[in-house]
């Protein structure tokens, strides 16, 4: 199941069109609490933990939170987000491999002690970690985080450094290179052109070295939408 927010129709129609005929999309609800202009973000509302394991939004509806049990998912942490920072960045976390980079000043300190249960915590200044991140495997990612970039070399993670800027976020002055993507299996989906961005060439690069294969699902300039969240079904794993 691919978990996205409530994103323009093109990218919706275009996701439906190239992913495999099994994936079904999930569309969140745009949330109350959150500013306007990233009420729809998935990738602020939705944490995968590992394991079949869950940190959401509680004002994610019940009625969607039944699909994800119904796919072999259960929810382990239940969040209130807020309007200002921190309070919308307390799910904001980029677990990549067994490292999971986030700024603990943002963090609450129980989702923090459940993280290290199964992580190595790598802390960063960003609080926006996982909208910064574009995580291509469990030792490879894409950001324009200085912090992050640094922070994640030290711990032997693969790093692209790509120049800020240049993909749009309404409302702001740019957007994340982690609300531009998202991985399905070995597959990148992008919401646009990676020729549309000055290191587009070297991102089509470092993903082929990820041996990873590339669908964008429009022509246009990349747009931060939030990511896209794959979870994989589990329902073979469920008692």
């Amino acid at each position: 199941m691919l978990i996205i927010g409530n994103i323009p129709l093109c990218y919706r129609q275009s996701l439906q069109a190239h992913l495999p005929e099994q994936e079904e999309i999930l569309c969140l609800p745009n949330s109350k609490k959150l500013p306007v202009q990233t009420a729809y973000h998935a990738d602020m509302r939705l944490l995968h933990i590992g394991d079949g394991q869950l940190a959401i939004d509680c004002a994610i509806p019940p009625q969607q939170r039944e699909k994800l049990w119904q796919i072999g998912y259960v929810i382990t942490f239940l969040q209130e987000l807020g309007e200002r920072y921190p309070q919308d960045t307390a799910l904001n976390i980029a677990l990549v491999g067994e490292h999971a980079l986030f700024n603990p000043q943002t963090v609450p300190h129980p989702l923090q002690q459940l993280l290290c249960q199964k992580y190595q915590p790598v802390p960063v200044r960003q609080g926006y970690t996982r909208c910064s991140t574009a995580i291509l495997g469990p030792q490879a990612i894409i950001t324009a985080d200085t912090g992050i970039a640094a922070a994640a070399a030290k711990v032997g993670i693969s790093v692209l450094h790509i120049r800020p800027g240049h993909i749009l976020l309404p409302g702001y002055d740019y957007g994340f290179i982690g609300g531009c993507v998202g991985r399905v299996g070995d597959t990148l989906y992008s919401t646009g052109s990676l020729g549309r961005h000055p290191d587009g060439q070297a991102m089509r690069a470092f993903i082929r070295a990820q041996q990873l294969k590339l669908i964008q699902l429009t022509d246009g300039p990349l747009r931060d939408i939030g990511g896209m969240i794959w979870l994989p079904n589990r329902t073979n794993y469920k008692k």
